[in-house]
């Protein structure tokens, strides 16, 4: 099954560029990572100062007893942590059009 979350968050001004310049240079470890937690998907958008990120998580894929690598894990999050003015926050969906309705009311 798959799960789809949506987060928000919002970036500094002088470190837009920042940001993305380090989301081009991702190290492969962290990489590995997101696919062994199961994240099928995984997609960050940017107007303005504010980000969007996308995810698809499928449970099925999840490797359970995988090794992480705590430290290349904080080495990412210390780097990443100062370019945020306000930090990932997860979004609640309110409308999917693929959501069963009963009586007219959505289901979820």
């Amino acid at each position: 099954m798959i799960t789809m979350k949506l987060r928000v968050a919002t970036l500094h001004p002088d470190k837009i560029d920042e940001y993305e310049r380090l989301h081009n240079e991702i190290p492969e470890m962290n990489i590995k990572h997101i696919r062994e937690a199961g994240y099928a998907k995984l997609q960050i958008f940017r107007q303005g100062l504010q980000l969007m990120m996308y995810l698809e998580w499928d449970s099925t894929t999840e490797i359970p007893d995988r090794f992480v690598d705590e430290e290349v894990e904080a080495a990412w999050h210390r780097l990443t942590e100062p370019c945020f003015s306000r930090t990932w926050e997860e979004v609640p969906m309110i409308f999917s059009l693929d959501q069963p309705r009963i009586n007219g009311y959505v289901v979820f």
